[in-house]
């Protein structure tokens, strides 16, 4: 039986990169989606550090990109851009971000896979690792778009150049990560490629090793289930007996 006792609040992560996920195609045209988009990722932010905060260097690490990330995107943004190139702190912010992401990957898939048993927050941890997954990809493809422009066949527009949009983006990493690809967005230099086709490998190898930990988790707790009533059975049996004699 799946245990419903949580350690771990992973629901509220799962339901911030939810809603990111949704609202990225429409916050460009709609500013108050895009102040709740901003929302959102800073959501992502504050969710995942507090998730991970009993483990003192994870969360060290996560404080510190978490900081970067901040204080880059504010230089990036239209206002503050003083005498420096805007693709220098969306850049630097791009690295922030996928540095966070990742550390946010190694802490919560670490302590979904050496559980002890299967519990719901569990499986919901093991889903946030894997939209990660996508969100992390996304920035890195962000940071190609940025620093090597025409590293992606924009063929949705006929073949215009690729405009560097974390709507694209994600569409993009999650169409790799899934092995999707419907290919109105390819990457064009060949180390984009390669790190498409890691995307597409990280992705299904993932899924196949976080199902059999699973399962194995569940059944192992099934199996120590059936011991312990199996022992309780036993134990009954001579108290029976000794009952039967006294009447």
């Amino acid at each position: 039986m799946l245990n419903l006792v949580e350690s771990r609040r992973y629901w509220f992560i799962l339901l911030v990169q939810t809603l990111v996920f949704f609202i990225t195609p429409f916050a460009r045209e709609h500013r108050p989606l895009f102040f709740l988009f901003l929302f959102g990722l800073f959501g992502i932010l504050v969710a995942a550090i507090l998730t991970i905060w009993e483990a003192r260097l994870p969360r060290l690490l996560a404080i510190g990109s978490a900081v970067a990330v901040l204080a880059t995107g504010l230089m990036a943004s239209p206002s503050l851009r003083f005498e420096d190139p805007t693709v220098l702190w969306l850049s630097a912010c791009t690295v922030s971000y996928a540095l966070f992401i990742l550390i946010a990957i190694v802490s919560i898939g670490a302590d979904v896979l050496f559980r002890e048993r299967v519990t719901l927050d569990c499986i919901l941890g093991s889903i946030c690792v894997y939209m990660f997954l996508g969100i992390f990809f996304a920035f890195v493809f962000g940071l190609f778009a940025l620093l090597l422009p025409g590293s992606f066949n924009y063929g949705g527009e006929g073949g215009s150049p690729w405009a560097v949009t974390l709507n694209g983006l994600l569409y993009f990493s999650y169409s790799t990560l899934t092995t999707t690809g419907y290919g109105d967005i390819t990457p064009a230099r060949p180390f984009v490629r390669s790190v498409a086709v890691f995307e597409s490998i990280a992705g299904t190898l993932y899924i196949a090793l976080m199902i059999t930990r699973l399962v194995s988790l569940h059944a192992a707790d099934r199996g120590a289930g059936g011991l312990d009533a199996a022992a309780h059975r036993g134990a009954a049996i001579p108290e029976m007996r000794r009952r039967r004699r006294l009447l």
